[in-house]
């Protein structure tokens, strides 16, 4: 598989008609493990912003006495897929880590911020290349050690539209009371949420039938 590492420019896109108005960015690096399937991301933000702005920030965070960040920031572990891996899911047009064929992408800022904890700052780069093979087997080959995802198990789960509906509602509270808690243990819990998927589809499916 080919290992892709861009560092993407920091810039300062401030404009004072709010319509106009981006705000600053650091420089942000970008790893790509790109296979005949697709590829797999993890971006991280740093500190390293353009010289105006690490000034302003600096004069900033020392006039009220504080010390400014000097930690990476995790942004995303997500996919680029040639296809859709769920229902619905829109394109996000040509990609260049699929050689300009339509992208279909989804990711998690969460896990970002996690690898960069549990990857990157304690194992490297060797730690994050070895973290995006395993991420692309479980995204496009199906990873025998990590439950179905909730999503694959649901398309199987021969429930009507609207009962799946509800279950995808349902998953929505249970991701939101997760990054609550994500600081915590965000990876047990949605590992502990993927597992009982099928529990609670039985339970959606079976409480349809009573009513009818």
């Amino acid at each position: 598989m080919e290992r892709i590492v861009e560092f993407e420019p920091a810039w300062d896109k401030r404009d004072p008609d709010p319509k106009k108005d981006y705000g600053i960015s650091s420089v942000r690096i970008r790893f790509i493990l790109k296979g005949r399937k697709g590829a797999v991301q993890f971006l991280v933000s740093t500190d390293w912003y353009l010289p105006q702005n690490q000034k302003e920030l600096g004069e900033r965070a020392s006039s009220v006495g504080m010390l400014s960040r000097v930690r990476p920031m995790g942004v995303d572990v997500g996919y680029h897929s040639p296809i859709q891996r769920y229902e619905d899911q829109k394109t996000m047009g040509p990609c260049p880590y699929l050689d300009g064929h339509e992208c279909y992408y989804d990711g998690s800022s969460l896990r970002g911020d996690q690898w960069v904890e549990d990857v990157l700052l304690p194992k490297g780069s060797d730690g994050v290349w070895t973290a995006l093979e395993g991420e692309y087997h479980a995204t496009f080959d199906g990873d025998p050690d990590r439950p179905e995802s909730w999503l694959s198990a649901l398309e199987k789960s021969g429930l009507t539209p609207e009962q799946q509906e509800k279950v995808k509602a349902r998953m929505a509270t249970l991701v939101e009371a997760g990054e609550e808690r994500y600081r915590k243990s965000w990876r047990e819990e949605m590992d502990r949420f993927t597992k009982e998927i099928p529990e609670l589809l039985k339970k959606v499916k079976d409480g349809e039938e009573e009513k009818s």
